[in-house]
């Protein structure tokens, strides 16, 4: 009994100690808007912020710069539920656009039918896939 105790008590210490990271929940949708309904919004509509030093987004299997594409803005506070990030092309290079702005601040064209956009929640033990979209041919 008194065996079974201390085994029990060492398990407990021992599982405590482990921290073990969970990937936030949140649900995201999208919105396909502007000139031939091209552009993307990426909508957090409920769920935990996300802090954008742990999620990456991928366009394509091109990982975003968290801080700046090609002149535009990714969100540098948290993401909260109700916020969004838009996504286009530059009309002058086809470089990607990305802002939380809705206008993206310039001459912006559509996405390609196909597009594929993913978000991706990281931590120092694992990652996890929040949310994928495929823009759409509309």
């Amino acid at each position: 009994m008194i065996v079974a105790s201390v085994i029990g008590i060492v398990a407990i210490d021992i599982y405590q100690q482990t921290e073990v990271d969970t990937p936030p929940t949140a649900d995201f949708d999208t919105e396909q808007y502007g000139d031939e309904d091209q552009q993307v919004r990426l909508f957090h509509n409920t769920g935990d912020a996300l802090d954008p030093e742990d999620i990456s987004v991928i366009v394509d299997s091109d990982e975003l710069d968290r801080t700046e594409v090609d002149g535009s803005e990714f969100p540098n506070d948290d993401i909260s539920s109700q916020d969004s990030v838009y996504f286009a092309l530059d009309e002058n290079d086809g470089s990607l656009v990305v802002d939380t702005e809705a206008d993206l601040g310039g001459d912006v064209e559509a996405l390609d039918a196909g597009t594929e956009i993913s978000v991706i929640w990281n931590s120092a033990d694992m990652s996890a896939t929040l949310f994928e979209y495929e823009v759409e041919e509309r």
